[in-house]
């Protein structure tokens, strides 16, 4: 169960990059005139951000999976708990 939640995080998070790019950017071209590149370069970055959030966490997950690294306590349901939390944002 881990290993997909980590690998399904690494997934979700190269298509948050790339839906990101192809679909939002345009859209916020169409909207807005004024004061565009500061607005798309904003997109830009916290589209980045949150690609590179999710795929560190699916890295975690994968390594704690393959018993690599070592999670302990609560620390343990962090990565499948973020996993929950976008499944259901995206089933909203």
């Amino acid at each position: 169960m881990g290993l997909i939640a980590g690998i399904l995080l690494i997934l979700i998070s190269i298509a948050h990059n790339l839906y990101g790019k192809k679909k939002q950017i345009p859209v916020l071209k169409e909207i807005s005139k004024d004061s565009i590149i500061i607005i798309i370069s904003s997109q830009r970055i916290m589209i980045f951000q949150g690609g590179i959030f999710l795929f560190s966490v699916g890295i975690v997950q994968v390594l704690t999976s393959l018993n690599i690294i070592f999670l302990t306590g609560i620390a343990q349901n962090f990565p499948v708990g973020i996993v929950v939390i976008m499944s259901a944002q995206v089933c909203l």
